[in-house]
């Protein structure tokens, strides 16, 4: 038999009026039954006046009446007025006073009403009861809830001066602000009125949905004030960024915007960005400030780095790692968290998204003095405020930096017209003057174009940001790193001279030791501090990211075809640069060079999977296209990157770069010829340093030619464009007056050092000598020694790259302009390092200023090797009388020989080199002698020989040789005589003195010069004498 199954039971039938009545005495804990008040021990507060008060309005009503919704304000404000603190005739309400909870605040009181109603509404939903009643039963919920957080926002934003409250407890605004301040952290004996993190962000919602409208700002403007104010008690004291106030906070405002109509409403306050702060005071004054300018650097924050990064020198690498990890997940945090709060507030709404962007603006366009070079950092905003909004703006830009570039062409490229929001009125552009980019500007725009999208703000404020606040900090790290070295050669000076010990200035010597240590100790920690934000791996991978689009879209920019980087831009690029690109600050490219160079030179592995391409094809694009910057440093800058990136690691390993280099189809096709124009376009950068400047951008440029020189692609294309004659023959001219220059110069400053040193040997004249003569000798040696070391560096590398170029190109050095002074430096030198004059080359420790006089001298008689069989510069060397000297070969063949620095091989070449350069010499001094006395007009004014083919020049109307004025005009497109413009093809042959020389030379030249001595006599290296070196 089939067991019957229950029937399901229907609705639960419930008396409404009953419910109410119920429900409302619960959730306020109220009560108009005295006996119900009894029973509970007084727990529940009967409200005898407003029952009295009631019953006389209702004598027909229940006895006693009905608790009712809508007796709500009357209940509350009954209960409210209550003081149990208070005193009263009637000894009924003497009881109810004395049972009243002691020390409750109003707000206390609300909150616990606003749970018990939520408790109520809960179980409510979860009985069986007819939904209709259930309808109406949450109507009247609902306006009691109304009733209880409209008192709670009265109470918040005046809370003294309607209910009574306990003495000496803090009531109001702060009674919200400390549960929002401690959501991370619920103490486990937390208060009935604690609030956890849900309950919390109900009420608020709860609130905010009350008093939208309708005065939001006057109850949660102070409560937004009162949880920043945690950290503004912190601004000059907070021990570092690893304190918890700031997690506090941040919990708290992440809960409080959680809260669509908070998020929109604090963008209105006054202080979210006070129009009339200083750059400098903006972080302490606005709302945001105290938590943005939160960070690691050191100038705002000493602290950090006294703490983290004690005693450099001794510490370990394992302490090390664990600050850096320690103090970068923190920050890494606290970005996280800036962001989240603002990109709740930018999606609440147009005006707020609107107000948060004329925030960053106000903050950037008021601080653009940080970019300079001289600025005094405590005129402007601070690191930590800068690379915080910036760190904001790249979490902004993320979904638009995607892999395939896919929104790239909604970057608008006309942005600085149409937009105020980067204000670059004042900045350099790339190839326009001020008033030619307003002209530009105004014929672009005709006003009816839509307003750049969110894509373009996003994107030029992080560029502008990245400009001012990671780039500035790079720049700032680099001057800590150059002060720090500067103390460290002075201390190592002081250390290497032991003569003031035992003497009576040990004490005032060790005292200055002492303190040269300890400002070392504080400038390393210092650069420590820095290097936790600016090389944080995950921050590098974020901004390589974000230089990838910007390279990206520059060169999109410029590409006729505007299919970069899908299909690679063809180079070069047209003349015609787009008025786009010209009217574009000059910091976009800038800051590109800048943060790879520092990435390349401080932590070159985290390029190692991504960016290399990038900017591998970025600096070769414009590299190659010089036309488009005007400013030669930047183009300086693109070099610099490509150097870092290609240089030699050491241990086997080469920068990130450098495979690239020798691969990568643009750098087959373009680089060689790009960095040889650039070595002769930047002989004349149009400033005052420009003389010393070059050597800096010659050596980078000798760093990537070593990069490639072993790729026989890119020689093969190094002879191609060999073929270029009067490019390439500038190129060279340029390359020998450097290695002329700078061997002169660091061999100069070592005769110089020398001097001073032996000075100085003499400890007993020395110490008799005045302090302040000492001094200033001290000084000129540490400047000779800093000169020698910076001459000897430069020197090599160019000395280097004339080695390389006259074994791969050696016939473009035989025309008459080049290869004669060639010869002259060639023999200058050689003689400075072997001949009678070698011993002022002798200095103490002569490789603390790189030189290494073994390797030059090899170098030197390599490139002697690299050219001996040409004739012309055989006999160039012959016509050498100032220098070259038969002696110094053999001087400098036995050092080889006797030091192993040549092979047999090498050092036979050499000496059968000699032997034909004696032959020639004999020849040509047999014409010299049969010449006589050389009339004064058939003499180069500037070289003092004989013209052969002598020309007047237009605007001075010199007469020079031909050879002569080409040679000069290869490296100074002037006239010498009165610095008019010149080129070559303006010269005027004077024919007429041309006939009178060839006359002349013509009767005295003897045709029988003969050559006697056997060749094996010639060049006697056992004769060459002390080959020490």
């Amino acid at each position: 038999m089939a067991v019957a199954r229950p029937k399901p039971k229907g609705p639960e039938k419930i008396d409404l009026s009953s419910w109410e009545s119920e429900t409302t005495g619960r959730v306020l804990n109220v009560t108009f039954d005295v006996d119900e008040a009894r029973r509970q021990n007084w727990a529940v507060v009967w409200l005898k006046d407003l029952m009295l008060e009631i019953q006389e309005e209702e004598p027909s009503g229940p006895k006693p009446p009905r608790l009712t919704v809508a007796n709500g304000d009357r209940l509350l404000i009954a209960r409210l007025s209550m003081d149990p603190y208070g005193m009263s005739d009637d000894s009924d309400m003497i009881t109810v006073l004395n049972h009243l909870p002691k020390g409750e605040t109003v707000f206390e009181y609300l909150l616990g009403c606003w749970k018990r109603l939520n408790a109520a509404r809960g179980a409510l939903l979860r009985r069986n009861i007819d939904p209709s009643v259930v309808t109406k039963a949450l109507e009247l919920l609902e306006e009691l809830k109304r009733l209880i957080v409209s008192y709670a926002g009265f109470n918040l934003q005046d809370p003294e001066s309607m209910f009574p409250q306990p003495a000496g407890k803090p009531v109001g605004m702060v009674e919200l602000v400390q549960p929002l301040l401690q959501l991370n952290a619920l103490p486990l004996n937390a208060p009935p009125t604690a609030m956890s993190p849900s309950e919390l962000e109900g009420f608020v919602s709860d609130l905010a949905k009350r008093f939208d409208g309708d005065g939001l700002e006057d109850i949660m403007g102070p409560v937004v004030n009162g949880v920043m104010n945690l950290l503004k008690e912190y601004q000059f004291e907070m021990p570092n960024i690893m304190g918890e106030e700031w997690r506090k906070v941040t919990a708290a405002l992440e809960a409080l915007v959680s809260v669509k109509s908070v998020a929109q409403m604090l963008p209105t306050l006054d202080t979210w960005d006070p129009d009339q702060a200083p750059g400098n005071l903006w972080e302490l004054l606005s709302l945001l400030g105290p938590l943005l300018r939160l960070s690691v650097f050191p100038r705002e924050w000493p602290k950090i780095y006294k703490e983290f990064f004690p005693n450099p020198t001794k510490m370990t690498r394992d302490r090390a790692d664990t600050s850096n990890s320690s103090l970068r997940n923190t920050l890494q945090a606290l970005h996280g968290s800036l962001f989240n709060i603002f990109n709740v507030i930018v999606r609440a709404g147009p005006q707020p998204r609107d107000r948060a962007l004329a925030m960053f603006s106000h903050v950037l366009n008021s601080n653009w003095r940080r970019s300079g070079s001289r600025v005094r950092p405590e005129t402007v905003g601070s690191d930590g405020l800068f690379v915080n909004l910036q760190m904001v703006l790249h979490k902004f830009a993320e979904p638009f930096i995607d892999a395939n570039y896919t929104k790239i062409d909604r970057i608008d490229p006309l942005y600085f017209a149409k937009s105020k929001l980067v204000d670059v009125t004042d900045q350099t552009k790339l190839l326009a003057s001020s008033e030619e980019a307003k002209e530009i500007f105004e014929k672009a725009v005709t006003g009816t174009e839509p307003a750049p999208g969110f894509i373009s703000d996003i994107f030029f404020l992080l560029s502008a940001y990245n400009h001012l606040g990671y780039i500035r900090c790079i720049g700032w790290h680099e001057e800590l790193n150059r002060a720090a070295g500067e103390i460290e050669r002075e201390l190592e000076r002081f250390k290497s001279d032991t003569s003031w010990q035992g003497t009576p200035m040990q004490v005032q010597v060790q005292a200055m030791i002492d303190k040269l240590q300890k400002d070392l100790d504080d400038h390393q920690s210092r650069i420590l501090a820095y290097q936790v934000q600016l090389f944080d791996p995950e921050m590098v991978n974020q901004l390589v990211s974000y230089s990838s689009l910007v390279m990206q879209w520059l060169i999109r920019l410029v590409d006729p075809a505007k299919q970069h980087p899908a299909v690679p831009v063809k180079l070069p690029l047209p003349e015609t640069v787009p008025d786009s690109f010209k009217v574009l600050p000059e910091y976009l490219v800038e800051d590109i060079a800048d943060f790879y160079a520092a990435i390349l030179r401080v932590v070159p592995h985290l390029l190692e999977f991504a960016g290399r391409r990038e900017i591998l094809v970025f600096a070769l694009t414009f590299l190659s296209s010089p036309w488009y910057i005007r400013n030669p440093y930047l183009k300086s800058k693109l070099v610099a990157v490509l150097a870092y990136g290609s240089m030699n690691l050491g241990g086997g390993k080469r920068g990130p770069l450098a495979d690239l280099v020798n691969t990568h189809r643009m750098a087959l096709d373009h680089l060689m010829p790009a960095l040889m124009a650039y070595y002769v376009d930047c002989e004349n950068t149009g400033t005052h340093t420009q003389f010393y400047d070059k050597f800096e951008i010659r050596r980078n440029i000798t760093i990537v030619f070593n990069a490639v020189w072993e790729n026989p692609a890119q020689r093969a294309a190094l002879r191609k464009e060999s073929q270029h004659e009067e490019t390439f023959t500038r190129f060279i001219n340029l390359l020998r007056n450097d290695v002329t220059f700078l061997l002169d110069e660091s061999l100069g400053k070592l005769h110089s050092i020398q001097e001073l040193q032996n000075e100085m040997k003499d400890q007993a004249a020395w110490a008799a000598q005045p302090v302040e003569t000492r001094r200033e000798r001290e000084s000129q040696l540490r400047q000779l020694e800093g000169a020698a070391t910076s001459y000897f560096s430069l020197g090599r590398s160019t000395v280097d790259l004339l080695k390389k170029f006259t074994a791969e190109t050696r016939r473009a050095f035989m025309i008459p302009e080049i290869v004669d002074r060639l010869a002259l430096m060639l023999d200058d030198n050689l003689g400075k390092m072997v001949g009678p004059k070698m011993s002022e080359l002798r200095v103490k420790d002569p490789e603390r200023y790189r030189f290494k006089p073994r390797d030059l001298l090899s170098d030197l008689l390599t490139i002697y090797s690299n050219l001996s069989t040409e004739p012309e510069f055989i006999q160039a060397v012959a016509k050498d009388l100032g220098y070259y000297r038969k002696e110094s070969f053999e001087h400098a063949l036995n050092i080889c020989r006797d030091k192993a620095l040549k092979t047999d091989p090498e050092i036979e070449k050499l000496r059968l080199f000699v032997i034909k350069v004696e032959e020639t010499k004999v020849l040509l001094e047999g014409d010299e002698e049969e010449l006589g006395e050389v009339p004064d007009e058939f003499t180069d004014p500037l070289l003092a020989t004989i013209m052969r083919d002598p020309v007047i020049l237009p605007s001075s109307r010199a007469v020079v040789d031909r050879s002569t004025i080409k040679a000069h005009l290869l490296s100074d497109p002037s006239d010498p005589f009165n610095r008019s413009k010149l080129v070559i093809e303006d010269v005027i042959p004077d024919t007429a003195l041309k006939a009178q020389i060839d006359e002349w030379l013509a009767s005295r030249r003897n045709k029988g010069a003969a050559l006697s001595m056997p060749q094996d006599e010639i060049v006697n290296l056992d004769n060459a004498g002390d080959v020490e070196m």
